[in-house]
Parts: structure tokens; C-alpha cells; sequence
């Protein structure tokens, strides 16, 4: 079987989460969390991820966002996506570090990212249609 069981007949249909990953520190305690869900062949969703207060600020959630994309390559997978709140500074900061782009899916989802983008400096960020395909560059640096 494939890892996680993705490849397994029928085991995404019936349970969809394809792999639970968790950061302990030295002492076995649990210290931050990532879920990624297998929706469809080829296709990952991103959810639960979280870290305690102490643990932030330190890459947990960059290496666990970074090690579940690159799982969901391991089964093939060619499309990761997840959600988010426009106040989750620290996660849209690890989430763009790693990949991920908006995509514009609402009507005022154009206008949400070019104000946040414009807030904490980014430039050249790709908007994506649900599709993936790039439709514009947000926050041209030329511009």
C-alpha cells in the first residue's frame, strides 16, 4: 500500500484523513499538530495545525507544513490546500513560506489579500483561481 493508505482501496473514501502527524518535545509531550486529508486522488487538504504558546515562533508550524505537501507528493499528490483567518499573521506567513497562495474564490477575496499583502510587505504573490491557474500578481513590487 502506498503510505498512509491513500493508495489503499477505498480507505480515503471511508476515513479521508490520510495522515496525523504530531511534534512531541523531549519529554513525549505533544507540542504542535498538522492533519492532512486526502479529498481526492492527487489532492491534499491541509487542516488542524496547531502548536502550544511555548512552541511558537521556532519553525514547528514552517516544518510541519513543509513535511505534510511533501507526504502528499510521497502519494502522489500534486495540490495541497487549506484555510485560514486574514488575523492568523504568524500561519499566512509560514503558509505563503511554504507554498501555498490565495486563491479567489469570493468576490472580496482580491481586496482581503491585497491589503494584507500590502500590510506586512510581501510583493509579487500569485492569485490563484480554483483551479490553480494563476490569474495576476498581487502587490507588484513594479508598481
Amino acid at each position: 500500500a502506498a503510505p498512509f493508505g491513500c493508495g489503499a482501496a477505498g480507505w480515503a473514501e471511508r476515513h479521508r484523513t490520510v495522515a496525523f502527524f504530531v511534534v512531541e518535545d523531549s519529554t513525549n509531550k505533544p507540542v504542535a499538530t498538522i492533519t492532512l486529508i486526502c479529498i481526492k486522488p492527487g489532492e491534499g487538504y491541509v487542516h488542524m495545525v496547531a502548536a502550544l504558546p511555548e512552541t511558537r515562533g521556532i519553525g514547528i508550524g514552517n516544518y510541519l507544513s513543509a513535511f505534510a505537501v511533501y507526504r502528499l507528493g510521497c502519494i502522489g499528490g500534486t495540490n495541497a490546500w487549506l484555510t485560514t483567518d486574514d488575523f492568523r499573521v504568524a500561519a499566512i506567513k509560514c503558509y505563503l513560506k511554504n507554498g501555498f497562495r490565495p486563491v479567489n474564490y469570493d468576490t472580496d477575496m482580491e481586496e482581503r489579500w491585497v491589503a494584507w499583502l500590502k500590510k506586512y510587505g510581501y510583493n509579487d504573490v500569485e492569485l490563484l483561481d480554483e483551479e490553480g491557474n494563476v490569474i495576476k500578481y498581487l502587490n507588484k513590487a513594479s508598481e
